[in-house]
């Protein structure tokens, strides 16, 4: 059992190469071809793009999924991405059962799974020069990522920039060791506590203000 995304051209005859036993009575080969025309328009070729690591695992989990209900483990499936000509293979999916039922059951659910699931998308070019995009499907987005990237976004759009974790301590960390030093411009008083003039101690709330700045 294997699955993989590829940017080279598939062999139909190495895949099969790949499954089929003693005990299987079905050989099944499926090819999804580049076609020359789509909704009334004459085709050119076709490019297919996709997030690979995602599109694998998807894949992946597509081909066990058809394994275990139709109980066989040879089973292939690669998905091409890149240019393609028309009349080129864009799919295919290999699989052996002991009967023909299983094998085409197997088959079609790996198709109809990996249209409906897979990352990858389709820009089709028609002999008139135009390409369209057309549609495919989109990955859910968690709720936290996507307020992740709406707040990045705004940031962006306001021109602020992110604060780093150094600054955030250096502003947030609150101050709890008592100001010792006197107020600016009053020399310290050495004289005993029963000679001290009142005019030279520090006013009531002097230290508190010294610290506002901080």
């Amino acid at each position: 059992m294997r699955s993989w995304i590829t940017r080279e051209p598939i062999d139909p005859a190495a895949l099969l190469d790949e499954v089929g036993g003693p005990e299987d009575g079905a050989v099944l080969l499926f090819l999804g071809i580049v076609r020359n025309h789509n909704d009334g328009r004459s085709v050119s070729g076709m490019r297919y793009d996709a997030y690979v690591s995602m599109a694998e695992s998807v894949l992946a989990h597509i081909v066990e999924e058809a394994g275990e209900r139709w109980g066989t483990d040879r089973l292939t499936a690669v998905h091409r991405v890149g240019e393609l000509s028309v009349g080129e293979p864009s799919v295919a999916i290999v699989v052996s059962t002991p009967h023909r039922a299983e094998a085409y059951e197997a088959s079609r659910y790996v198709i109809e799974e990996l249209k409906r699931r897979l990352p990858v998308w389709k820009e089709e070019h028609y002999v008139d020069g135009e390409v369209r995009w057309l549609d495919g499907y989109v990955p859910p987005v968690s709720a936290e990522a996507a307020s992740s990237a709406a707040d990045a976004e705004l940031r962006g759009a306001a021109g602020i920039e992110p604060v780093g974790e150094q600054v955030t301590e250096a502003v947030t960390e609150p101050v709890t060791e008592p100001v010792t030093e006197p107020v600016t411009g009053a020399a310290p008083d050495t004289r005993e506590p029963g000679n001290r003039d009142a005019s030279n101690t520090a006013p009531a709330g002097g230290a508190s203000e010294s610290t506002g700045e901080f």
